[in-house]
């Protein structure tokens, strides 16, 4: 009786082990499978949509290049207030 009871209950974690690696396979695993596909076309239907968003906001008009190509081309005018900082810092700066 003793081995017969062995037998049976070899036999039993083999059968829940075979059970539990099917179902695995044949269930669990595409459904994972189809959420992660899920996941990740909603992240980039969000990207799109982000990317839209911004991109009309990221567009000028010519004129603005225009005017900052111009910008470079001319001298910068000298600023006093800026003269007076320059000369306190190489007052105040000493070196070794």
């Amino acid at each position: 009786m003793q081995n017969e009871n062995s037998r049976n209950t070899i036999i039993f974690f083999v059968c829940a082990a075979l059970i539990m690696g099917v179902y695995y396979f044949m269930v669990m695993r595409p459904q994972a499978e189809m959420r992660r596909q899920q996941q990740v076309a909603a992240a980039e239907e969000k990207a799109v949509r982000i990317l839209r968003e911004y991109e009309g906001a990221t567009t000028v008009p010519a004129e603005f290049f225009d005017d900052l190509i111009a910008a470079f081309d001319t001298p910068a005018k000298a600023n006093p207030g800026l003269r007076k900082a320059a000369k306190r810092l190489r007052a105040t700066v000493t070196r070794d």
